[in-house]
């Protein structure tokens, strides 16, 4: 791990599609993001995720990270410990001059690596508890 990378004790936030959002009895809070929510952006960038720590330390939480979004849409939780269990690396990303910012641009990551083996997919799924959906 690099001085850039983000400590193994870090949790991060996705927003995740309500198509995205699946029902899991053994999930914590009964629903997690499917596997299809952790590929890489559709322009090959990497995934976006935002960092708990510094949601929460510019006065966020964990609903602002779905700020904007519609009725369905969920914030799946999954621990940065797990992303590297799978090979990946979640390096700080904040977002500095977006056309139309948002609230937690400043805990805005990346999760850079390899995403094609569906198998690393469904293991980081089923890490990842739905934590809130937007009413």
């Amino acid at each position: 791990m690099s001085e850039l990378d983000v400590s193994s004790s870090e949790t991060t936030y996705r927003r995740i599609q309500p198509v995205l959002v699946v029902d899991d009895p053994k999930a914590p809070t009964g629903k997690r993001a499917s596997s299809a929510a952790f590929n890489d952006d559709n322009d090959g960038s990497p995934m976006s995720v935002y960092l708990k720590s510094i949601v929460y330390g510019i006065g966020c939480d964990k609903s602002s990270v779905a700020d904007g979004k519609e009725k369905g849409w969920g914030v799946a939780a999954t621990p940065v410990q797990k992303f590297l269990d799978e090979e990946q690396r979640v390096k700080p990303a904040p977002v500095t001059n977006a056309k139309i910012p948002h609230i937690c641009d400043r805990a805005h990551a990346l999760v850079v690596g390899d995403k094609t083996s569906k198998k690393r997919r469904e293991r980081l799924a089923k890490a990842s508890p739905i934590v809130y959906i937007v009413p």
